[in-house]
């Protein structure tokens, strides 16, 4: 078990690490770990029904690659609180995941950068869902092409999501082909049967992000939008209760 950190000087040089069983005191242990880790570049999380970190917080302004294999047994608490990662990597490249446990999952990228850049996501399906415990799902998106891609294979393989946040960057480039959605022939198991709560921020009338949001499942309870001008709030209004996809009963807030 992880009970002191090593010192920060035995940390700055290394650049691949690969986190396997590891039990620390706390989960604020990850954080000052990988902190010290100044110059880390790929990273793989291995965790099986030995460790004990609840939320890995995975806060690195370096790191290019992220491999997560979370495929353990399901614990009794599992269910009693959140679970799972926060992620917030602004160059990331690469991001392997499988993950048959968590509950909770949160992408964050920001790049420093005014250029967007591409990005790289494989889920590992062995069988079934990649994610069929996950719950709550926060998606920050922030320069970077595809996000709309990554959004749709999530849904995809997220059977029992129940809340869904976004949150939009005023100057994405909504003309990237790599940005545009397209309705999926087959609508996400999530979308309608689980999914009733559905939050936006920096929402914005585009064509695709109405597109997106058509989307938002047949049994959602409440939609809250924050949309970036407030004068287009009466217009998104009426185009938003036009959309074929939203539940009659969903109650839309605009902030």
């Amino acid at each position: 078990m992880f009970s002191v950190i090593p010192p920060e000087s035995c940390l700055l040089s290394i650049k691949s690490l690969h986190l396997s069983s590891v039990q620390f005191w706390g989960d604020e242990y990850v954080a000052t770990l990988l902190k010290r880790c100044a110059a880390l570049e790929d990273m793989v999380i291995s965790r099986t029904r030995y460790d004990n970190v609840k939320l890995y917080s995975i806060n690195v302004p370096t790191l290019k690659s992220l491999t997560i294999n979370n495929s353990r047994e399901k614990r009794t608490d599992d269910d009693k609180e959140n679970h799972g990662f926060w992620i917030n990597t602004p160059v990331l490249q690469t991001l392997n995941i499988k993950d048959t446990v968590s509950n909770f999952l949160m992408l964050e990228f920001t790049p420093e950068h005014s250029k967007s850049y591409n990005f790289i996501c494989r889920f590992h399906i062995d069988r079934g869902s990649v994610f069929p415990c996950l719950e709550h799902l926060e998606l920050y998106m922030y320069m970077f092409c595809g996000w709309v891609n990554l959004l749709a294979s999530i849904l995809n393989e997220s059977p029992r999501l129940q809340s869904l946040k976004l949150m939009s960057n005023h100057s994405a480039q909504y003309n990237d082909p790599m940005n545009f959605w397209d309705e999926p022939a087959v609508v996400p198991e999530c979308l309608l049967t689980h999914l009733e709560i559905f939050e936006w921020r920096q929402y914005e009338n585009t064509v695709q992000h109405r597109k997106v949001a058509a989307c938002s499942a047949t049994c959602l309870k409440m939609a809250t939008l924050s949309a970036r001008s407030r004068n287009r709030d009466d217009r998104m209004v009426m185009k938003l209760k036009k959309l074929k996809r939203i539940s009659k009963t969903c109650r839309l807030v605009f902030e």
